[in-house]
């Protein structure tokens, strides 16, 4: 296992790592283009911990998804997530999970508020 297969782990403990990596991408490439100095190899560097960040977020959606009589481990390898809009019977967002053997649909359950 690489260091880049443990940031999964990390994210969960690091919700906001998305905006850490665009505060990053904007410093680096406004310094780097002060000095004239190439951004390709930057830009590189900042697509692989893209590609990161995105497994991490796709890991953390994962796991989020509750009362779900399937085992998803076993649904072979996850390919994608993305939202889905369902316009009837009534209107909302859905969040479509792709693995090899199954599509989830999921829908987003409002949080309890609680008085203490």
């Amino acid at each position: 296992a690489s260091i880049f297969d443990l940031y999964p782990q990390y994210s969960k403990n690091k919700p906001t790592a998305d905006h850490y990596l665009k505060a990053f991408d904007e410093v680096v490439k406004k310094e780097l283009n002060k000095s004239g100095k190439s951004v390709d190899n930057v830009n590189r560097a900042i697509e692989v911990i893209r590609r990161v960040m995105r497994k991490g977020n796709d890991s953390i959606a994962i796991d989020s998804i509750k009362n779900c009589d399937l085992n998803l481990t076993l649904q072979g390898s996850f390919i994608m997530r993305a939202s889905f809009n369902i316009l009837k019977p009534r209107k909302f967002t859905s969040m479509v999970f792709l693995f090899e053997k199954i599509i989830v649909f999921t829908q987003k359950v409002a949080a309890k508020v609680r008085n203490l």
